[in-house]
């Protein structure tokens, strides 16, 4: 069964989006990743910050202490933030993340974002430091 593809839009819509049309990988010397990867498939439910009723499914590809790799069906705005809720098995977790990179690749979106800090987040410990 052939997946569906996506809907002929200008990927411009969305700042920051670029398109690969090749197969190509880049080369070792170019990855600027500062924490290694692990592979980490699970599904994945997006909700936008800015309007909480746009939410995406997709599912994590890889993960970091930094950061989580994506697939979507739709692409996400790059420098956007994002909750993301993930289950697997017994296990709930939410993250806050920003977009760094969106880039339609064999039919899905492939996006980067790194993990941010919530604002209750940042201000427990200066909470508790009064």
């Amino acid at each position: 069964m052939s997946r569906p593809q996506p809907q002929n839009h200008n990927p411009a819509a969305c700042a920051g989006i670029e398109t690969n049309s090749s197969n190509t990988e880049l080369p070792a010397a170019s990855e600027r990743r500062r924490s290694p990867r692990q592979t980490f498939v699970a599904k994945a439910v997006i909700r936008a910050e800015a309007n909480a009723a746009a939410v995406t499914v997709g599912f994590t590809s890889n993960i970091s202490t930094l950061g989580i790799g994506l697939h979507t069906r739709r692409p996400l705005p790059v420098g956007e933030t994002f909750q993301m809720h993930v289950e697997l098995g017994p296990v709930k977790w939410a993250a806050r993340l920003r977009v760094v990179s969106c880039k339609l690749h064999g039919g899905t979106w492939d996006v980067g974002a790194e993990f941010v800090e919530s604002d209750s987040a940042a201000a427990a410990p200066l909470a508790m430091a009064a």
